[in-house]
């Protein structure tokens, strides 16, 4: 029993090693209120956190956000296509986690499996 510990503790350090850990701190927490008000543009240089629960929401704020970030992590109700932009959007992403509803249009299905295909082109990308 000791052994199958010592070897699940192994493959969970080997995972964390191979995938990378996203530590999903918030450093700056935003409403979408506040982001609309501003009417500034919000740049995100390595991770990019999301939470929005409404679908509104999102079409507010995916026109305010830039940046170069490599890790993004979808949290929330999203339609596809909005994840898409935001997944496309930068040329940089290599991580993507998406912890949110993904409501899908009919024939959306199809695009959804042609990027997952097209995004897991290497070991960098997740």
């Amino acid at each position: 029993m000791v052994f199958r510990l010592q070897i699940l503790r192994w493959f969970t350090c080997l995972k964390i090693w191979y995938d990378g850990l996203i530590s999903p701190i918030w450093s700056t927490v935003l409403s979408v209120d506040e982001i609309i008000d501003r009417n500034r543009l919000i740049y995100a240089a390595d991770t990019l956190i999301l939470h929005c629960e409404s679908i509104e929401s999102y079409e507010k704020v995916i026109p305010f956000l830039v940046g170069p970030y490599r890790r993004l992590i979808i949290n929330g109700n999203i339609t596809w296509k909005q994840a898409e932009r935001l997944i496309t959007c930068a040329a940089n992403v290599k991580q993507v986690r998406i912890n949110a509803r993904i409501h899908f249009e009919p024939g959306e299905h199809s695009l959804f499996v042609e990027l997952v295909m097209l995004f897991c082109r290497g070991p960098l990308y997740r």
